[in-house]
């Protein structure tokens, strides 16, 4: 519980820009709430989940770095899932979820990718800590 708490206490110590930009990645995943008689939105959700659930072990590993772009290693398999099944869907309103939360986690997966190779080659401080 521990690692829990002090992973959203890091969260909620963020720069406005990087909060909201965390409770939008939050809210248009959690979205799929709406829609869970389709098996999209139920991966999803438990693409989510388990994002979240790697982080705060990640976060309890390695503390609050750039590793943490591991959490949302999901979404790899997640978005190839969504794409390609873009043309069977028929509901305009679950299309368009599905469209945002391809581009959502897609540039979030971009900037994921960008601090875990940055980890990689030694930038391994605590992001709580402004550099200098």
């Amino acid at each position: 519980m521990e690692a829990l708490f002090g992973f959203m206490k890091a969260l909620w110590g963020m720069p406005v820009g990087w909060r909201l930009w965390l409770a939008w990645i939050g809210g248009v995943n959690m979205f799929g709430l709406f829609f869970m008689e389709h098996r999209q939105a139920q991966l999803t959700l438990l693409a989510l989940m388990g994002s979240f659930g790697l982080g705060v072990v990640v976060f309890k590993a390695s503390g609050f770095t750039r590793l943490l772009g591991l959490m949302h290693i999901f979404w790899f398999a997640l978005i190839p899932f969504l794409w390609t099944s873009l043309p069977q869907i028929e509901s305009e309103t679950f299309g368009t979820w599905i469209r945002i939360v391809l581009i959502t986690n897609a540039a979030c997966l971009v900037i994921d990718v960008i601090d875990v190779v940055r980890y990689i080659f030694g930038d391994r401080r605590d992001l709580r800590i402004a550099p200098k």
